[in-house]
């Protein structure tokens, strides 16, 4: 199974997103994991997320995606289950333009539900005492927008929406005392997407639906 594996750059208010390195980290760190073919930082910029993200599915042609971002206020992992094709946020991007009430793809259905069966992943993750949970609302920011693209471009491409967005808290050392919010240490998150990693893997042998 070919994974493509991607994470995020910088945003305003987070110049070190940590989702870009875990991504890297999980596959130099981690244990062999020959099936993820490539690993991506999409921009947090809304036009050019559009770009990278479908030039990497083209090129590398995968049988899923797997998108790491970072969630504000989130104390565990969230395996996020939908994504909206709504792209509204009041942060701007990191070319300071704003996205109000816009529709990432016009003419395309309004939400996508994961065939990465997510129950699974929870077991996993609940099993190594990591906090995590199933998700039903991704935000309407870049991470739910790269992921609309990837669960419609895989639909299209192998007949399912197989890609999933793991969102994973801020770290400790970016949360001040006078911030509120939950965070997450660094190998905890790490070791989640590598959990996450190995568990869907073995899954695409007896999923048809990650495969063509």
């Amino acid at each position: 199974m070919k994974i493509l594996l991607a994470g995020y750059g910088k945003f305003p208010g987070m110049e070190d997103n940590h989702s870009a390195r875990i991504v890297r980290d999980v596959v130099t760190q981690g244990e062999l994991l020959n099936e993820v073919m490539r690993i991506i930082e999409i921009p947090n910029v809304f036009r050019e997320c559009p770009v990278v993200l479908s030039q990497a599915i083209y090129d590398s042609d995968p049988d899923a995606v797997i998108l790491v971002g970072v969630k504000f206020g989130a104390s565990s992992i969230h395996l996020e289950k939908v994504a909206l094709n709504v792209l509204n946020s009041n942060i701007p991007d990191c070319t300071g333009e704003k996205a109000s009430h816009l529709t990432i793809i016009e003419g395309e259905r309004e939400a996508y539900f994961s065939a990465i069966p997510l129950q699974p992943l929870l077991k996993e993750l609940e099993q190594a005492s990591i906090a995590a949970k199933i998700s039903y609302y991704a935000d309407t920011y870049i991470c739910n927008q790269a992921y609309y693209i990837a669960c419609d471009m895989m639909t299209k491409r192998r007949g399912r929406p197989a890609a999933l967005l793991v969102h994973i808290p801020r770290l400790p050392e970016q949360v001040t005392l006078t911030q509120k919010g939950s965070t997450l240490a660094y190998d905890i998150s790490l070791k989640a997407i590598t959990i996450i990693l190995k568990t869907i893997l073995p899954l695409s042998e007896s999923h048809k639906s990650l495969k063509s």
